[in-house]
């Protein structure tokens, strides 16, 4: 068996699974994500929640923990070193995305730029610059404190 994912051979599980079950994602050589097997359900739910914002007791009564003791369980939990890689995890997966809409949005915005310029639409080019700056100024503000600004922003 090779180590490629496309592989035509498929792991059998040993209830004899089909060609068509998911194959192993060890065997078929694709990154294991360490957290799954070591956090419960109600873990994961709380870091996604903090991840994205919350707070950890309002984090906690997401994730299902009664609304008396949400409190000291997001406590609890926060304390927790796994828990606290997982959240960093989510964390720079959310900059990520939010880093290639953005990006996205620059080079739309950059066109729309150029061809109002072209046809001497000068007020939906000065539209643009200001959405092009409030986009990086949105960014930037996003960004973690310890990831130093790219070359493409920094030259504003």
């Amino acid at each position: 068996m090779t180590d490629t994912p496309d592989s035509s051979a498929t792991p059998q599980d040993s209830a004899g699974g089909s060609a068509h079950d998911m194959p192993d994602p060890a065997a078929a050589g694709w990154p294991a994500d360490d957290d799954a097997a070591t956090l419960t359900e109600r873990q994961k739910t709380f870091c996604a929640a903090v991840a994205d914002g919350m707070s950890a007791s309002a984090a906690a009564r997401v994730a299902g923990y009664a609304v008396r003791s949400a409190g000291n369980q997001g406590h609890r939990m926060m304390k927790n070193d796994e828990i606290r890689r997982k959240i960093s995890k989510l964390r720079a997966a959310g900059h990520a995305a939010r880093a290639d809409w953005a990006e996205d949005l620059l080079v739309e915005l950059r066109s729309l730029y150029a061809e109002a310029r072209s046809h001497r639409l000068y007020h939906v080019a000065i539209r643009c610059l200001a959405l092009e700056g409030r986009v990086l100024d949105e960014l930037l503000t996003a960004l973690p404190k310890d990831v130093p600004p790219s070359d493409e922003t920094s030259r504003f």
